[in-house]
C-alpha cells in the first residue's frame, strides 16, 4: 500500500491522466473525486525521471508509450469522463527567450490531439503557458479544426491564486467537451476562492531541514541577509549598492565570488534603464504571494538566510504534507514540483468539470468559448471565426461573467 492510495476515491467518475510530470494535477482530479484508473506518460524514461516521485506515492498503473501508443491500446480505453493533460509548456514559456510555435516540444500537443480522438473520453483538459492563446494559436487552431468534428471547446485564461494557491501564475486551460455528452458548451464557475499568502502556507510547514538542491547561488549564502523582500537576491544586492546601503559589506564580499561580474552587469544595466535577467532566488516576504513557481525560479525564506526546503516548497504547490519525496530520479525535485499544476488549481478545474458531467453548469451555444475569469468576461466564437482571428482576446462581442 502507497503512503496516499486514499486519495484514490471509489467514484463513479473515471478519469485517465495523460503526460502528468510530479503528479499534481491528478492529485487534484482525485481531491475533486474522480477515480484516477491510470496515467499515460510522455516518454519511456518517465518511472526514472519526474513519475518517479508519483510512483513511489500512488499504486496507480503508469502506462509507458511502448504500450499506449497504438490505436489498438487507445481505443480500448472505454467510459472515460475526464482527461487531464500537462503538455509541456517550455517552448512556449514567457521565460523561454527563444520560444517559438514551432519549438521542438510543441509536438506533444498532436501526440494528445490523437489520444483525444482515439480514447473519445467525455472531457479533455489540456493546461499549458498564458502565452498559448497569442504565440501559441495556431496550436489552437490545429486542435479545432482536428477535433471538431466530436468536440466543442473551452479556452481559460485564470490565475492558480484564485483558487486557494499562493501564488498567481497565470495559466491557459483547454477544455474539450464531448458532443456525444454535450450538445452545448458548459460555462466554467469562476468559483474565485480565499487568496492565501507565503505566511498561509509556511505557518503550516513543521520541518526546518535545509534539503541539498542544487542551488546556483550556493556560494554567496552569506548574501542571503543582505536579500530585499520581494525582489530576486542580485537585483536586490545591486539595488543596495546603487544607493549606499550595506555597499561595502555587499561588494568586498562579492568581489571575491564568480557571482561578482553578474553583479557590476545588472548594476550598470539598473544604472542606465536597461532590462536585464536575473534569475537568482528571490526574497519572500510573509504577506504578498509566491512569483509563479517554475524550474528555474528560487526562493529565500522570508525570515531565515536559506532557500526554501522540499516540504515548503510541496507545500506551494499544494501536495499532501504526506507526499513522499524521497529517492533519487534522474530529474531535481524542484525541477519536477515547478512542471506541475497546483494541486487546489487541478482540483478546481476537475471540479468544474465534475459539476457539467452533473448537468449544474449553465450552458451556451456556439463551436468555441473563450473564458477570461481575470477581466470576468466571456466570448463565444464558430470556427469560421476562430480561424480567422490573428490571436484570442474578450475586447470584442463579450459578455459578462457572474462570480
Amino acid at each position: 500500500m502507497k503512503p496516499l492510495d486514499k486519495l484514490n476515491p471509489n467514484s463513479k467518475f473515471k478519469a485517465v491522466n495523460a503526460f502528468i510530470f510530479a503528479g499534481s494535477f491528478s492529485i487534484g482530479v482525485m481531491k475533486a473525486g474522480f477515480h484516477l484508473d491510470r496515467v499515460l506518460e510522455i516518454s519511456n524514461t518517465q518511472p526514472q525521471e519526474n513519475a518517479f516521485y508519483f510512483m513511489q506515492n500512488f499504486d496507480i498503473p503508469v502506462i509507458l508509450p511502448d504500450e499506449w501508443e497504438n490505436d489498438e491500446y487507445l481505443t480500448s480505453l472505454k467510459d472515460v469522463d475526464l482527461m487531464c493533460c500537462n503538455c509541456p509548456c517550455s517552448s512556449l514559456s514567457q521565460i523561454n527567450r527563444n520560444a517559438s510555435v514551432d519549438g521542438k516540444n510543441n509536438v506533444h500537443f498532436y501526440r494528445l490531439f490523437n489520444i483525444f480522438k482515439k480514447v473519445k473520453p467525455k472531457i479533455f483538459v489540456i493546461e499549458n503557458a498564458p502565452t498559448l492563446i497569442k504565440l501559441g494559436f495556431p496550436i489552437l487552431k490545429d486542435l479545432v479544426n482536428q477535433l471538431s468534428d466530436q468536440y466543442n471547446f473551452t479556452i481559460l485564461r485564470d490565475y492558480a491564486g484564485n483558487h486557494e494557491v499562493a501564488m498567481k501564475r497565470l495559466r491557459t486551460m483547454v477544455v474539450g467537451w464531448n458532443k456525444d455528452n454535450f450538445t452545448e458548451i458548459p460555462l466554467i464557475h469562476q468559483d474565485k476562492q480565499k487568496q492565501l499568502t507565503v505566511k498561509d502556507v509556511l505557518s503550516t510547514i513543521k520541518s526546518d531541514v535545509e534539503d541539498n538542491f542544487s542551488k546556483s547561488c550556493d556560494s554567496i549564502k552569506e548574501m542571503y541577509q543582505y536579500a530585499l523582500p520581494n525582489f530576486s537576491l542580485m537585483t536586490g544586492l545591486a539595488k543596495q549598492c546603487l544607493r549606499g546601503t550595506n555597499k561595502d559589506n555587499i561588494i568586498n564580499y562579492m568581489k571575491n565570488t564568480k557571482h561578482y561580474k553578474e553583479l557590476v552587469r545588472i548594476m550598470d544595466r539598473m544604472s542606465n534603464n536597461k532590462n536585464y535577467w536575473d534569475k537568482t532566488p528571490h526574497k519572500l516576504e510573509d504577506d504578498k504571494l509566491f512569483p509563479s513557481f517554475t524550474s528555474v525560479n528560487e526562493y529565500i525564506h522570508p525570515h531565515k538566510n536559506r532557500c526554501l526546503n522540499i516540504k515548503e516548497s510541496a507545500a506551494i504547490m499544494g501536495y499532501p504534507e504526506e507526499f513522499d519525496f524521497s529517492g533519487k530520479s534522474n530529474i531535481p525535485v524542484y525541477q519536477a514540483m515547478a512542471q506541475g499544476v497546483p494541486v487546489n488549481f487541478g482540483k478546481y478545474i476537475a471540479s468544474q468539470a465534475k459539476l457539467a458531467l452533473e448537468n449544474k453548469l449553465p450552458t451556451v451555444k456556439g463551436d468555441i468559448v473563450f473564458q477570461h475569469h481575470i477581466k470576468h468576461l466571456y466570448s463565444i466564437f464558430d470556427k469560421e471565426e476562430f480561424n480567422n482571428l490573428e490571436f484570442l482576446d474578450v475586447k470584442k462581442n463579450s459578455s459578462k461573467l457572474v462570480d
